[in-house]
Formats: structure tokens, C-alpha cells, sequence
């Protein structure tokens, strides 16, 4: 069975999200991972991924911004009012599926203190640079309120497979890559660290020590519509099988071993 079935189908709705106030653990705020695949449904001038907030100094969101300028993303620090780093994209087409991943690593002061990634591309753009060890507000360990699905902006579209990974900075190609030439979703194995969580499409968030409310988020707002999924080769009986466009190849070990040689 496919590790991903369903997606969360939000239109413009403020009260369908997941919220939690509930942090039990300390948190390595300094380094962190965001990584979810979004269609957007309409060309909304604001729309919120995740935010949280405690007041003008302790503030944070990821969110899709569009405007005359194209699409762009803001991934906000511990204080909006000093860090916005912002990464201009190319118009993300609506009723697309598009990947995108952030990196928060404030430990080092190499000018990129923020990355953000789309299907597998960094994106070039302007990116804030905060003092050393500035905290990731979305992985925040001080009790305060984090939404997904929404904020202080409501969102309008998909979301899916969308996970928080606190301490570490993930690679890329963990959360997906490239078959026959389409950027596709693959199951990320490794640990969300003690606040991160991860959304696979259900009203139950997996991997999370946090207490997260769905609010009115129900069956209803599931949906089937995914991102494509990445088909890694598996061994099943002395045959590899390789997955390629919908069809599935049967490869021997010794045509393998012929193939390497």
C-alpha cells in the first residue's frame, strides 16, 4: 500500500486547520526542516502554510505570497520585524502540484541562514541572515499557539505529506526525486526530532509529542488527490522490479550483473 493516500483540500476557510499550544520537549530551534507539496486552487494574494505567534517579537510563518511580481515565500524568524527572507519563484501554475522544502540553520553565518528549495531547485532570491542561533518559531518550545493550514491568512488549495523536522536539516531527496523526468513524492524514514510532526493526509498527526486539535477540519476536507509517487526498485523473489511509468519490469541478478559489467 502506498505510504501517502490522501491530501488536505482547503478552500479559503479559517476555521479548517490543525492548531496546537501544547510543546513538551525542548527544541534545537536553531536548525529545522520544512517540507510539503501544495496546488494552489486560486491566485489568493496571501496564503498561510503555517504560522505561529506570542506577540510581535516571537512570530513566525511560511506562507505563499502572489502579487504582481510573481509567487514568493516568506519564512519568518523568531521576530517578523527583523528577518523576512524572500526567494521570488516563477508563477506556480494553479491546479499543479509543486514540492517545496525550507532549511533553517542559524548556526553557522554563511549569508543563508534560510534555503528554500522548490521541486528539488534552490531558489535564488533575497534571504535575511539573522544573528547566530536565532530560533525557528515554528518549531518553538515555549508553549505558544502553531498553526498549519492556515494563520493569520487563510489557505486555499491542497496540501499534503507535509512534514516539521526539529534539529536537523534534511536533504532534499528524502522527501522526493526525480522518476521519468517527473519530481515525485518519496516516504521520508528518518526522525521529526522532539517538535517536529508530520501530516500524511489524516486527522491524526503522526510522530508528534505535541497535542494537535483538526478544529473543524473533518473526513470531508480528505482528499484522494495526491502528488505522483516515487516507485523505488524492490527485490521480490530474485527479480528486481523496476516501476516505470505505470508498468512495472522484472530484472534478474545475473542480467543485472550482466548490465554493470
Amino acid at each position: 500500500m502506498a505510504y501517502l493516500t490522501n491530501s488536505y483540500d482547503v478552500s479559503d476557510d479559517a476555521t479548517k486547520r490543525f492548531t496546537t499550544s501544547t510543546l513538551n520537549e525542548a527544541s534545537n530551534m536553531s536548525i529545522a526542516t520544512m517540507s510539503f507539496w501544495l496546488k494552489r486552487r486560486s491566485g489568493l494574494y496571501r496564503q498561510e502554510i503555517m504560522g505561529s505567534g506570542a506577540g510581535s517579537t516571537n512570530d513566525g510563518y511560511l506562507d505563499l505570497r502572489s502579487d504582481d511580481s510573481g509567487t514568493k515565500y516568506f519564512a519568518g524568524g523568531m521576530s517578523i520585524t527583523t528577518f523576512s527572507p524572500t526567494a521570488e519563484t516563477t508563477e506556480d501554475a494553479l491546479n499543479e502540484w509543486v514540492h517545496y522544502v525550507m532549511h533553517w540553520d542559524t548556526t553557522t553565518a554563511d549569508g543563508y541562514s534560510s534555503r528554500i528549495y522548490r521541486n528539488g531547485v534552490f531558489l535564488e532570491g533575497t534571504y535575511g541572515n539573522p544573528s547566530l542561533n536565532t530560533g525557528c518559531a515554528l518549531t518553538r518550545s515555549d508553549g505558544s499557539l502553531v498553526n498549519v493550514l492556515g494563520g493569520n491568512y487563510n489557505f486555499d488549495g491542497w496540501l499534503a505529506d507535509l512534514h516539521i523536522v526539529d534539529g536537523l536539516t534534511v536533504p532534499v531527496t528524502d522527501f522526493a526525486e526525480e522518476q521519468d523526468g517527473v519530481w515525485s513524492a518519496k516516504e521520508y524514514t528518518g526522525s521529526h526530532g522532539n517538535n517536529g510532526a508530520w501530516f500524511d493526509g489524516s486527522l491524526d498527526v503522526k510522530d508528534s509529542i505535541k497535542v494537535w486539535s483538526p478544529n473543524s477540519l473533518t473526513a470531508s476536507d480528505l482528499s484522494t488527490d495526491i502528488p505522483p509517487l516515487y516507485s523505488p526498485p524492490i527485490w521480490v523473489d530474485d527479480l528486481l522490479v523496476v516501476s516505470r511509468d505505470g508498468v512495472k519490469y522484472k530484472v534478474t541478478r545475473a542480467e543485472l550483473d550482466a548490465y554493470l559489467t
